[in-house]
């Protein structure tokens, strides 16, 4: 039976959340078992080649516990004034930080307060009636 070609770019690619996963299943398989145990159970539960396994396990001994799972990341595009964009390069460039971690915190502490400023709104209105 002939094989059948799969172009590279079909096959999908680990996301940083499952390779994190995985990392962590490494560093919990180790606490209960040998490390080439650990590889041939972690192939097994993800159906990982061995040498897939090996790495995940290397790496779950370099981080020697449990790692947080970063959350999915997706392309959001906006239109901003020409200003903003510019002073968010500038950042990155002297803090040394992507574009994307900068953008991502700065989003997330406003929606943080917006989201408290409705909260005690609706707290003062429900203290003061209708």
């Amino acid at each position: 039976m002939p094989h059948k070609e799969v172009a590279l770019s079909q096959v999908p690619r680990s996301t940083i959340p499952e390779k994190t996963q995985r990392i962590n299943v490494a560093v919990a398989l180790l606490k209960d078992m040998p490390r080439a145990e650990a590889v041939s159970e972690l192939s097994r539960r993800f159906d990982l080649s061995l040498r897939q396994s090996y790495r995940y396990v290397h790496l779950a001994e370099q981080a020697g516990d449990v790692l947080p799972v970063p959350e999915e990341k997706t392309v959001f595009t906006v239109k901003l004034p020409v200003s903003v964009p510019d002073r968010l390069r500038a950042l990155a460039n002297t803090s040394g930080r992507s574009l994307s971690d900068l953008t991502s915190q700065a989003l997330s502490a406003f929606l943080d307060r917006e989201h408290s400023r409705a909260q005690r709104k609706t707290r003062k209105k429900g203290l003061h009636g209708p």
